[in-house]
């Protein structure tokens, strides 16, 4: 941080140095592709193609997701649901339910690091919906009660929502995700702390910064669609076409400060 000088009237002040760190990452790349036939298209009761580009478009989105997951998962500040006192957090009992509390104290140990909110002035969450679920109906904290999505988004302001956005309280947007970080007991190492039918999960409170993606030019997620007969003599009977997905890209850690990570169990629906 560069702070203000005190001026001496007619007089320059000194120049600061400014410095920057080197964020690397390796870039990979991710794609399937599935054939169809011309029999297949003929015959096929739905459009063959256009199912085929929604699976695999869903399975890149998930690759993609559970990609960046993988690298959140060990990153920035990590608060135990409840503020338990545990020598190992991912040792979470399943009736350890996630409190609005967390989220306040998340979003205080954030705006204690000076992490910058989103332009709305809130931070975002990232949570399981059996968290949410949680959240939604804790009432054990007065004043800071939950508001459904549709109590403020409105015409204006819809381009701003995020996608799988519910709700929000004490200063967090919380956007539900199926996908979200689950721990599981004995049989998943990663979860050892938890009993072999006890399950937790992760629910990551974030402000800008916090982690980036890294895209090569021109390489986004992209839909490859080959029409049946498209292969010129590689297919002299018209015979097969494709449909396929491919992306280059990598997420990279880039403040720990900027991010907190709550544990929590959560309950059988």
């Amino acid at each position: 941080m560069y702070l203000p000088l005190t001026l001496t009237d007619g007089t320059a002040p000194g120049l600061s140095a400014i410095s920057a760190a080197t964020v690397t990452g390796t870039v990979s790349g991710f794609g399937a592709a599935i054939g169809v036939s011309d029999f297949i298209v003929m015959t096929a009761v739905s459009d063959v193609v256009r199912g085929a580009v929604f699976e695999l478009s869903k399975g890149m989105a998930l690759a993609i997701d559970q990609k960046i997951r993988a690298t959140l998962s060990n990153f920035g500040q990590q608060l135990p649901a409840g503020n338990t006192a545990i020598a190992n957090s991912l040792n979470i009992q399943t009736n350890s339910l996630i409190r609005v509390k967390d989220l306040m104290r998340a979003t205080a140990k954030l705006r204690q690091s000076d992490a910058r909110t989103w332009p709305d002035g809130c931070y975002a969450a990232v949570a399981h919906p059996r968290v949410a679920f949680d959240i939604r109906n804790d009432q054990s904290v007065s004043g800071a009660g939950w508001i459904d999505i549709n109590k403020y988004a409105s015409n204006q302001t819809v381009d701003l929502i995020y996608r799988g956005e519910v709700g929000k309280v004490a200063g967090v947007r919380v956007v539900e995700s199926s996908d979200g970080k689950q721990m599981f007991g004995a049989n998943n190492a990663a979860g050892a702390g938890l009993s072999a039918v006890a399950s937790g999960f992760m629910t990551y409170v974030i402000g800008p910064g916090a982690y980036g993606v890294v895209e090569l030019d021109g390489a986004a997620a992209s839909v490859f669609v080959k029409q049946v007969g498209s292969a010129g003599s590689a297919d002299p009977l018209n015979q097969k076409g494709s449909v396929g997905v491919k992306v280059y890209f990598t997420p990279v850690q880039l403040e720990a400060a900027r991010m907190v990570r709550i544990t929590s169990g959560g309950r059988t629906l």
